[in-house]
């Protein structure tokens, strides 16, 4: 999701964002999972996926060219390396370093 003010939004022209993070939720009959080969190719480092009915969470994570699905830590949380294509690392791990 990118966020911009009207008068931001370039007139007549067409606009490219690289987001870092994109959130898809999920609806029935959609594309989410066909869509994460292009995520990867255009350098999104990591994709939310919510399902509707359930709102369950997976985490696509950069592994080299490909987003792979983020295990969870104990807690239930993924956090994402903020070196590009380093993978991610549990919550857990993370809190051991601070």
């Amino acid at each position: 999701m990118t966020v911009l003010r009207a008068v931001r939004v370039p007139q007549g022209e067409a606009m490219f964002v690289q987001p870092d993070v994109v959130f898809e939720v999920r609806s029935p009959g959609d594309e989410t999972y066909e869509k994460l080969s292009f995520y990867a190719a255009v350098g999104v480092d990591a994709v939310v996926v919510v399902e509707r009915e359930t709102t369950a969470v997976q985490v696509f994570a950069r592994a080299g060219g490909d987003l792979v699905l983020a295990a969870p830590s104990a807690s239930g949380w993924t956090l994402q390396d903020e070196k590009r294509d380093a993978g991610s690392r549990s919550l857990d791990s993370a809190r051991a370093g601070w």
